[in-house]
């Protein structure tokens, strides 16, 4: 099943009683990019939704990139690119150290990508927080029995960080794909 049959199979059901009929619906992806995909956006925008680079007055350009950033208790900063959930596998892109350079303005060491388990990062949740939710609404019991006329309200979540040094590597994750 692709991802646009399963956002779009997110069917109402007839509740049995009053505490289910309030159930919500939630369908979690394994990336941003899926969601993304299963909300038909085109490709050649996929992309440019992924990273924006700002300048700020001082002249310093922070990105503000829609991707997960996990930092571990040793200070090692981890962007989740895509999890595996039928392997328990997690792309992530990682430094071997955290070493900064101002004068340069880089890193002592490139983006590396790799594909870890789970249990080699323990600090990285589980479940991606890129989701699509729907809840019904109080009115929906007026609107009609059969649930065909079912009020709502739809969330999307997708995860942000701001990048403020090393930019051009994070970018470069979003707009190639996850290589860095």
């Amino acid at each position: 099943m692709d991802e646009n049959s399963s956002v779009l199979s997110l069917t109402f059901e007839l509740p049995a009683g009053r505490e289910r009929a309030r159930a919500t619906r939630v369908r979690r992806f394994e990336s941003l990019t899926r969601l993304l995909v299963a909300l038909a956006l085109p490709p050649q925008f996929i992309n440019q939704c992924l990273g924006r680079l700002s300048t700020r007055r001082d002249g310093s350009t922070p990105a503000r990139v829609l991707l997960e950033r996990v930092v571990d208790n040793l200070g090692t900063v981890r962007y989740i690119l895509q999890r595996h959930a039928s392997t328990g596998r997690v792309d992530v892109a990682t430094r071997a150290s955290e070493v900064f350079f101002p004068s340069r303005r880089r890193f002592k060491d490139p983006l590396t990508c790799a594909t870890v388990t789970q249990s080699d990062c323990p600090e990285v949740p589980t479940l991606c927080p890129a989701f699509l939710r729907w809840r019904p609404s109080a009115v929906s019991d007026v609107l009609g029995f059969d649930g065909s006329r079912m009020c709502g309200r739809v969330t999307l979540s997708v995860p942000c960080c701001v990048v403020e040094t090393g930019v051009e590597e994070v970018m470069g994750l979003v707009e190639g794909g996850g290589q860095a």
